[in-house]
């Protein structure tokens, strides 16, 4: 009676304690788990890996075109100007005259000085 007091005392669920083949199951079991979750872990990180490297080759298309649409941008707005402003010469020529000759002047004065 001491000694199975003592013996369900050590395993702490007042069972016998487990056999050496219980423990050897429970080990390969327990290997098994383990390269299970080691596989299921490694395809996930390669999905993970994958979904950003597709979501890194996106981002560079997208900064790489970002100079053209700039460019073209830029362009569009430039002839606009371009536009507004040979419509207003049009309208009003000795007008743009004087523009011109006071913004030549200003220039002129801006150069001169050291």
């Amino acid at each position: 009676m001491a000694q199975s007091r003592s013996a369900a005392s050590r395993t702490g669920n007042g069972s016998a304690p487990p056999s050496a083949e219980q423990l050897e199951e429970q080990i390969a079991q327990l290997k098994s788990d383990i390269s299970e979750l080691a596989k299921t872990i490694g395809a996930l990180g390669a999905h993970t890996a994958g979904t950003a490297k597709s979501r890194v080759a996106r981002t560079g298309d997208a900064v790489a075109a970002l100079p053209h649409e700039a460019v073209n941008m830029l362009r569009t707005d430039i002839e606009l100007l371009e536009r507004k402003l040979k419509a207003g010469v049009k309208r009003s020529p000795w007008r743009a005259l004087g523009l011109a000759a006071g913004a030549g002047f200003l220039l002129a004065l801006a150069a001169r000085r050291p």
